[in-house]
């Protein structure tokens, strides 16, 4: 039985907020994973201007990323009416099989 289904996110994040220059970032893997490797980036204008990645996540866990953002990004959220900026966040899963799948969801920058 070979393994073909990409392991999607759920991103639980509705906003993420910031502390010193890093968004926190929450996600759950699928239960029906056994191991999953993460990559998350945040894009803003189709730029990224965050990522990390996590490896060996076990199936069925909700983790936290903590995600430094580049300055130019930090000096606009600290300008920003309201301390917010729009922003895309992407989570690519990929298991032991090689499938991949990406979770993405627009949110904000809360500083």
């Amino acid at each position: 039985a070979d393994d073909a289904k990409a392991p999607k996110a759920a991103i639980k994040s509705r906003k993420l907020k910031v502390d010193g220059g890093r968004a926190k970032v929450r996600f759950t893997v699928p239960s029906d994973e056994d191991q999953v490797d993460a990559r998350i980036r945040i894009l803003r204008r189709g730029k990224i201007v965050g990522s990390a990645r996590i490896a060996g996540i076990d199936g069925g866990d909700t983790r936290t990323a903590r995600i430094q953002l580049n300055r130019k990004t930090r000096v606009a959220l600290a300008k920003a009416d309201g301390k917010k900026l729009r922003v895309t966040l992407k989570v690519r899963l990929t298991d032991a099989a090689g499938n991949k799948a990406t979770a993405t969801k627009q949110l904000n920058l809360k500083g």
